[in-house]
């Protein structure tokens, strides 16, 4: 289950471009656009994910600056996917979405928990247990989402097919 959660705050927070081969004109531009002077990490296909900066695209390359400070090439068809920072305030927008996520998935979570132990009483000098709940669900996920978010970030993600 908190792998699950773990997933969809990663995957909430990553918006992907694909670049379909041969890549050329717009979608490669807008991929060396966002890519300009930032670290990634670089996954191969037939290799681990590592970190890289100062990457660039073109036709049928991928070159980078790995953490030894040499510069590198690869065939742009060897790349599975590239994952970056995204420009533009990231850790806010990820705060924003981690605190949406959080909010909602903490508002059921405690609203499901009040019908379940408040099922069949009734106390009449109060709210209903599952609104209660719901509320301090909510309140507890929009701080710890927010908190998660912000922490990772939005990231862009260039997927290569």
């Amino acid at each position: 289950m908190k792998a699950c959660a773990l997933f969809l705050l990663a995957s909430a927070c990553t918006t992907t471009q694909v670049l379909v081969l041969p890549a050329e004109g717009s979608p490669l531009q807008s991929a060396n656009f966002g890519l300009r002077d930032r670290s990634a990490k670089l996954k191969l296909r037939e290799e681990e994910s590592f970190e890289v900066s100062s990457i660039a695209l073109d036709q049928t390359a991928a070159d980078f600056q790995d953490k030894a400070g040499l510069r590198r090439s690869v065939p742009l068809a060897a790349v599975e996917e590239i994952k970056y920072l995204s420009p533009d305030h990231p850790r806010l927008r990820g705060l924003v979405e981690g605190a949406g996520i959080g909010f909602l998935s903490g508002a059921v979570g405690g609203f499901a928990i009040g019908v379940a132990a408040g099922a069949g009483k009734c106390d009449c000098a109060g709210p209903p247990a599952s609104i209660v709940l719901g509320v301090a669900g909510a309140t507890l996920g929009l701080l710890a989402g927010g908190a998660i978010g912000a922490g990772y970030g939005h990231h862009d993600a260039i997927v290569v097919r």
